[in-house]
């Protein structure tokens, strides 16, 4: 399992533009792609749900559902497998599954590199630009292996 740098960062925007994209401060962003799982937290008498949801094609019904900004990461992780794994301080979650054929979802640092799960297997940074500081993801509960 890996951590992501995004953890206790608040989400400041959700956009449903080409996917499903999580604005974090300084210039971080998730961008999903492929279908993901949005837990939602219990509210009242109404339980915990599990919503599965296309990022191209988010039904109108289905938008109050990411409302997210303002909420502050709680768990950022991702495993072997590819799959990326976000808990969110209001109770909801994100999961997204790795697929063999299209890049399921990317982390952007501070516009310098994209951290992306890609369709071949496996996942890497990606440099857009000379990073201003090193950059690198601390690794959680992992002893072997690695990026």
């Amino acid at each position: 399992m890996y951590a992501a740098w995004i953890e206790d960062c608040v989400v400041q925007r959700v956009s449903l533009h080409d996917g499903v994209v999580l604005g974090f401060a300084d210039y971080n962003e998730v961008v999903i792609s492929r279908p993901l799982r949005l837990t939602l937290p219990a509210v009242g008498e109404f339980p915990v749900e599990m919503v599965l949801i296309d990022p191209d094609r988010v039904a109108v019904y289905e938008r109050p559902l990411f409302d997210l900004a303002g909420t502050v990461c709680t768990s950022a992780w991702y495993g072997d497998d590819g799959a990326l794994h976000l808990g969110f301080s209001a109770g909801h979650r994100i999961d997204v599954d790795a697929e063999a054929d299209a890049t399921a979802w990317e982390c952007t640092a501070n516009i310098t590199a994209i951290w992306r799960v890609c369709p071949v297997g496996g996942f890497g940074w990606f440099a857009t630009i000379c990073p201003r500081t090193p950059a690198s993801i601390p690794r959680s509960g992992d002893a072997g292996g690695g990026a």
